[in-house]
């Protein structure tokens, strides 16, 4: 393994472990923990290339209340013997390669407070027993491969997060769904098969700070009445097939930063009421089949936004100057518009601007201003690591790279300025093929000929990194199972 800690020498079992600091300055241990008794109580280690299947000699520790083994490499079952560890509060195996049904044996944890077995590859449904985990505090069953509906964890009060991402749950938004989880902090159920419609009390928790329903196939309007919100700070429902109008009432969502409405059924304006919306950092609207109209003037009040999405729906007009002074803008992605005229110079103020889309707007025309040169300072910034103090070279591309599309539009102009700059990888694309063509570009990730039928020209380019999941990259920077965050908020 990575990190021995001492493990398998000489020296006392309760010696095994080593300090760590934890996100909020405190320290926690890693390795075992012992009591007054000098009885192993806790075994915590997490990434250290841990292998194999586990042992279930495990079981023997029977004073064990803490066990993570998260984020390692474990196969297999949980084996059950692990059935006699009846006093653990804290079990956490997400992020290895454990595979079969989930243990019904769990649910006989009365004390459990912690369960992750998320990202592993676990079949089946969550067994009827885990309505006996009324102690639960956080639940991860995230990216496995699990089916049937959600009833075995809709009564589970205590519940304050829940992630149940990325299976293939299946099951229907109402009145009741998930109406008696009443402390949840977080939800996300992303990437399932979740049908019905929107409830009033998805957006009356008290406490829910992530609402994220990506993914999904829930379908109707937004509820006629959206109460005044303190605390919803991130809400995702991108990729569903909700319609009807964009409710005004969303600006009763005060301290919303993050709002993805994006491919939906949406229709009618962009109501002006999200202007008010002054925590709004993140502003997902692609793929809507709006009322066409230019770019809304009070998106320039938004000083605050760091990524904006306006990406097919129906722009027109030109492009706002006052773009050029919201100096917090990472992404600004207006694809697939009918744009007209110039790119305003002042575009190049944008020093963090590192993914700017102006691609597919046909009637957007002149030079591409020398000032986009300015975009290549952004020295070491990362995008999508915020208050980063690691070196971006450490970074995957995907992380740190320019991304400038310019392609199928009428801009003229030459790019290999952006060639001889230094610094982080670059994906450009512009109108640079064919026998007259209208950049001129040597370092152009993609060339498409302006001339000719050329939609497939950007197919290789890969965006993923533009998927707004909030425990990658966005409001929440790390997987919330860390002993010190989930302990430090009861």
């Amino acid at each position: 393994w990575t990190f021995d800690w001492n493990f398998v020498t000489s020296r006392p079992t309760c010696d095994w472990n080593s300090r760590r600091l934890a996100v909020d300055g405190r320290t926690f241990q890693l390795g075992t923990s012992c009591n007054s008794a000098g009885r192993v109580t806790a075994v915590h280690i997490p990434g250290s290339q841990l292998e194999g299947t586990l042992m279930s000699e495990i079981a023997l520790l029977t004073h064990l209340r803490f066990l993570a083994l998260n984020n390692n490499q474990i196969t297999g079952t949980l084996p059950v013997q692990l059935s006699q560890l009846s006093g653990l509060d804290y079990l956490a195996f997400h992020w290895n390669a454990l595979d079969g049904q989930l243990p019904t044996w769990i649910g006989q944890f009365q004390e459990l407070r912690v369960l992750g077995l998320g990202n592993n590859q676990f079949t089946g449904s969550i067994p009827f027993e885990y309505q006996l985990l009324t102690n639960l505090v956080t639940l991860g069953l995230d990216d496995n491969l699990l089916t049937g509906n959600l009833d075995n964890v809709q009564d589970l009060r205590n519940l304050k997060r829940l992630y149940l991402e990325d299976n293939i749950f299946v099951d229907t938004m109402d009145v009741s769904f998930m109406a008696g989880l009443v402390r949840l902090e977080e939800l996300d159920l992303s990437d399932n098969d979740i049908t019905g419609t929107l409830s009033l009390h998805m957006f009356n928790y008290d406490s829910l700070s992530i609402l994220d329903l990506h993914g999904n196939n829930i379908r109707g309007k937004f509820p006629p009445i959206i109460p005044e919100n303190h605390n919803l700070t991130f809400m995702s429902l991108h990729n569903n097939l909700i319609g009807g109008t964009i409710s005004p009432q969303l600006s009763n969502l005060k301290a919303l930063s993050h709002m993805d409405l994006a491919f939906n059924n949406f229709t009618g304006p962009i109501p002006a009421e999200i202007g008010t919306m002054s925590n709004l950092r993140y502003l997902f609207l692609a793929g809507l089949n709006l009322n066409s109209g230019v770019v809304p003037p009070w998106i320039g009040q938004l000083s605050n936004m760091r990524d904006l999405s306006l990406k097919q729906t129906n722009r027109n007009g030109p492009i706002p100057e006052f773009f050029g002074s919201m100096t917090n803008l990472v992404l600004l992605d207006l694809d697939g518009n009918d744009l007209s005229g110039s790119i305003p110079s002042n575009l190049g103020l944008l020093r963090r601007l590192g993914y700017l889309l102006l691609n597919r707007n046909n009637r957007l025309s002149g030079s591409i201003p020398e000032s986009i040169q300015r975009l290549t300072s952004l020295g070491m910034y990362c995008p999508f690591v915020e208050k980063a103090s690691v070196n971006c070279r450490l970074i995957s591309i995907e992380q740190c790279a320019e991304i400038l599309l310019v392609d199928r539009t009428s801009l003229s102009g030459n790019l290999n300025t952006l060639c001889s700059q230094g610094g982080e990888p670059k994906i450009i694309g512009s109108d640079c093929e064919g026998s007259n063509p209208e950049v001129t570009c040597v370092c152009c990730t993609i060339c498409c000929d302006d001339s000719q039928s050329s939609e497939s020209c950007l197919d290789r380019v890969y965006l993923g990194q533009l998927d707004p999941i909030w425990e990658n990259s966005y409001q929440r920077r790390f997987y919330q199972f860390s002993p010190d965050v989930i302990y430090g908020n009861e």
